[in-house]
Formats: C-alpha cells, sequence, structure tokens
C-alpha cells in the first residue's frame, strides 16, 4: 500500500447547512444508538427493574402497576429523547453551516466552531445511521457529521485508513 500523505491542501467541497428537521433526526439517531452496543445494557437494567417490581410485588393494584409501567416506559424514554434533543443541537445547531473535504490520509471539518483536521487512523469506528455518519475515535469520542458531507467513497475511505 502507497504510504499516505498528510498536510496535503484539503479544499472545503461539500457544503451542509443543518435545519430544525435534521436536528429532530439527530436526537433520534442518537436514541436509537443508545439500544446498541454497551449502553444497551442502560435500557436492559430499566427493563429488569420493572420486571422485578412486579415479581417482587405481585399483590400491587392495577392502578400502581399501570403507573409504573406508564413511567418506565413513557417517561423514561421521553425524558431520554428530550436529553437527546438537546445534546443533537448542540452536536448540529440551527442554522449552523458545515462544510468537508477528503484528502489521502486525512479529512478537513468546518463549522460554526472552526476548523478541524481529522486523520483516518484516529478512528476505529465508522457507521452510518440513517443521514449521518458517527465515527468513534481511539480516544473513545464521537464525531458525528450529516452523510451529505461525505460524497462518494468517502465514508469507504475513511473506513480503510481506520486503525
Amino acid at each position: 500500500m502507497a504510504a499516505r500523505s498528510r498536510g496535503e491542501r484539503i479544499d472545503l467541497v461539500n457544503h451542509v447547512t443543518v435545519d430544525q428537521a435534521m436536528t429532530q433526526s439527530l436526537a433520534r439517531t442518537l436514541l436509537l444508538d443508545s439500544f446498541r452496543g454497551p449502553r444497551a445494557l442502560r435500557w436492559l437494567w430499566v427493563l429488569i427493574v420493572a420486571a422485578a417490581i412486579f415479581v417482587v410485588f405481585p399483590g400491587l393494584h392495577n392502578v400502581t402497576s399501570a403507573l409504573i409501567v406508564i413511567v418506565w416506559l413513557i417517561v423514561i424514554p421521553t425524558a431520554g429523547y428530550l436529553s437527546m434533543r438537546r445534546a443533537a443541537q448542540g452536536i448540529l445547531p440551527t442554522g449552523g453551516e458545515f462544510s468537508s473535504g477528503f484528502g489521502a490520509a486525512e479529512m478537513k471539518v468546518a463549522g460554526p466552531s472552526g476548523e478541524t483536521l481529522f486523520p483516518y487512523d484516529v478512528f476505529t469506528r465508522v457507521d452510518v445511521r440513517g443521514q449521518f455518519v458517527i465515527g468513534r475515535t481511539t480516544g473513545r469520542q464521537r464525531l458525528i457529521l450529516p452523510l451529505a458531507l461525505f460524497p462518494g467513497d468517502a465514508v469507504d475511505r475513511v473506513r480503510a485508513g481506520m486503525v
């Protein structure tokens, strides 16, 4: 494999302006992503606790049982979604303009807070979730960007350069 050069000039050629619908879609994507991997254990814990309540207290009245079900199955996930929506607004603020460009060994991303170069080898995993690309770095951080910033084979190029 040929050596990849870093430090090459990368032009920002892909542009996206974030709208409210994209922010809401990101919140749903983050919520669904929380059901995958290690975070799925939190949801499993919620279900185990709910089941344990009914096993430990079999004599609960129907109203009490209904309230427990409503809290565990409606209130908690709704609170989770609202939290994800706030997080999504911080990740991709409505009205924010993002741009990207791809080189042989790194990509450049520009957003409201500035420009950053990401060498492909800092990523340990890159997933496409709906209209978003979620990259996980060696430092266990996530980079979440609109899929529209990744033209053609850009996602495959990033995956090919991963650790």
